[in-house]
């Protein structure tokens, strides 16, 4: 179980660094994207880690992990053991500029710089125009 957390929370960190759509005008695409990262943020900021995950987790994922029973665990290991450690790596990137995929779904950060225990690259998903934290 605590793999598949920590698997979880990985993607979460991954997800983090996709970005805009390609060919959309740059100002745009990172304003949306930054406005996400800072709300996040704010989220953390603010304890409010349930809510958090509950925006962005894709959410076939957050499904999948209520249904398996799993959800209480898993908010409960990110808001003891993870939650520092996201708001320092979105605090990183929040005016980083990602790598966008050629599909503009995904936007990749580069958190190799950062110290502590992280992915070296956190990835942002778009869903129906709302960018959730993903693992590629």
């Amino acid at each position: 179980m605590l793999t598949r957390i920590h698997l979880l929370l990985a993607g979460l960190l991954v997800a983090l660094q996709l970005s805009a759509a390609v060919g959309a005008p740059e100002s745009t695409s990172k304003e949306d994207l930054s406005a996400a990262i800072n709300k996040g943020i704010e989220l953390l900021d603010g304890k409010k880690t349930t809510e958090f995950l509950e925006r962005y987790m894709v959410p076939d994922d957050i499904e999948k992990m209520k249904k398996s029973g799993h959800w209480e665990e898993i908010t409960a290991e990110f808001k003891k053991d993870h939650v520092d450690e996201v708001l320092k790596v979105l605090n990183f990137i929040k005016d980083a500029k990602p790598k966008i995929s050629e599909d503009g779904e995904t936007a990749t950060f580069d958190v190799t710089k950062l110290e502590g225990k992280h992915p070296n690259e956190l990835h942002f998903r778009k869903i129906k125009d709302v960018w959730y934290i993903a693992d590629h």
